[in-house]
């Protein structure tokens, strides 16, 4: 993996303390674009790219920390998810028991409060500090063992077993997936489902975007150059989703703020979102990601549709 430009990205965040919030910021920018490229270029399902995903995202995780610490924020705050929607994420679920993975858990916020609430929830994250964290703020909260919790592993490459999960939420992961294994990623959901579970998608419309580092210096509207390898269209991830055995795709038509309650997932809905995207295109830049972002473009729901498993969801330990 010899890189010249990753090389001297490494020796740039070996030294963050000095650097000024600006000086961050480029280097927020640079260091996503260059993993980024050398992401694309990796071949499909080899060692190189799994290597360079795991150090992508330690120094991502490490400059997004040293930011929010130059910003006085809190470092165990979600990144990407707002504790807001946990309750109409429980909705989605159905009511407790039921078995729940949460991929790209971060910091565990989903995870800890499903499992505060009687759920059995489980969590992974490429991250082993975002990992190491998220079973720290579960053994302070509860009594479950919070190893058993949560995985530091590669979604795609590790070995869940026998398990199988009523629910799996994926937020802000998709987007990250090379696009030649997102029909992969998907396969891998639909196969961890038991028969009637069901997905729930949150990723950035393309629409909408850049979502990554790329909004610091291109200007919204532009196409992801950061570690957003690709961001799909509504009807896009119908598509995909069809295509990966995914039944019921359905979508709210908009989202709760300011006095509105959510509607609740409708197939209906999806195909009218689908439809009204072309045109939503040709409006101007901000006023189409307000009106994206009022019917909730980010967020799909979809059913494996079958009927009658009983399979418990036992997190196994990952095998040699």
């Amino acid at each position: 993996m010899n890189n010249p430009g990753l090389d001297s990205l490494r020796e740039r965040i070996e030294c963050t303390a000095p650097r000024s919030r600006s000086e961050l910021a480029d280097l927020h920018f640079d260091w996503e674009v260059g993993f980024a490229d050398a992401i694309k270029s990796s071949n499909r399902g080899g060692e190189e790219r799994t290597h360079l995903f795991q150090e992508a995202y330690v120094g991502l995780s490490r400059l997004l920390r040293a930011i929010r610490a130059r910003d006085n924020r809190d470092l165990d705050a979600p990144m990407g998810f707002s504790p807001d929607s946990i309750p109409r994420i429980c909705d989605l679920i159905k009511p407790p028991p039921r078995s729940v993975l949460d991929v790209g858990c971060s910091t565990g916020s989903l995870v800890v409060a499903l499992i505060s609430r009687g759920y059995n929830a489980y969590g992974i994250d490429l991250s082993t500090d975002l990992i190491a964290r998220a079973r720290s703020i579960l053994a302070k909260q509860t009594a479950t063992a919070p190893d058993a919790r949560f995985i530091a592993g590669d979604f795609l490459r590790y070995d869940f077993g026998a398990s199988r999960f009523d629910f799996i939420y994926s937020n802000d992961v998709l987007e990250h997936i090379h696009p030649d294994e997102a029909s992969d990623f998907l396969d891998k959901c639909f196969s961890l489902l038991r028969p009637s579970g069901s997905l729930c998608l949150v990723t950035p419309n393309r629409l909408t975007g850049p979502g990554d580092a790329s909004i610091l210096r291109l200007p919204r509207g532009s196409r992801s150059v950061g570690l957003h390898l690709r961001e799909y269209s509504l009807n896009e991830l119908r598509c995909l989703l069809t295509e990966c055995g995914f039944c019921n795709v359905s979508s709210r038509l908009y989202c709760a703020g300011r006095g509105r309650k959510s509607t609740k997932t409708r197939e209906f809905y999806t195909g009218l979102k689908v439809a009204a995207e072309p045109l939503l295109a040709l409006l101007p830049v901000a006023i189409r990601v307000r009106m994206m972002g009022i019917m909730a473009y980010s967020e799909v729901v979809a059913s494996r549709g079958v009927q009658g498993d009983s399979l418990d969801a036992t997190i196994l330990q990952q095998r040699p």
